[in-house]
């Protein structure tokens, strides 16, 4: 039997409020984020250079022109951290490799960063 999409947010949601006491509705807000964000680095390694400034640009892979652009990574950034602000104890972390996970929340004591992919829950569903 295939498992629903549905049926994979409520476990995910259930699992984030037993273990790290996240609410349902927040839960699936870091999930939608963290699928944004992985679209983000999708972008950052085909078409998008992101500067230290904070300036993004698109650039055209044949003349090498680039245009000005939103700066999304930014943005989401942003989301989760207002979102994380109801949670003292907990933190996130951002794995920029679109091949994984993007979003993974952490309990802010945590010393060893290497620990982030046991420890922490990775925002998907």
């Amino acid at each position: 039997m295939r498992e629903t999409k549905a049926l994979r947010a409520a476990r995910y949601c259930g699992f984030a409020e037993r273990t790290y006491g996240i609410s349902a509705a927040d839960a699936l807000a870091l999930a939608s984020l963290a699928d944004a964000l992985h679209r983000w680095h999708e972008r950052l390694c085909t078409d998008t250079e992101e500067e230290d400034s904070g300036r993004c640009y698109i650039v055209n892979g044949w003349s090498g022109r680039r245009f000005p652009t939103r700066n999304t990574g930014k943005r989401i950034r942003t989301q989760v951290a207002r979102i994380l602000t109801r949670y003292p104890a907990l933190r996130f972390y951002e794995q920029g490799d679109p091949r994984g996970c993007a979003l993974y929340i952490v309990p802010a004591d945590m010393a060893n960063p290497d620990a982030t992919y046991t420890r922490g829950l990775a925002c998907t569903y």
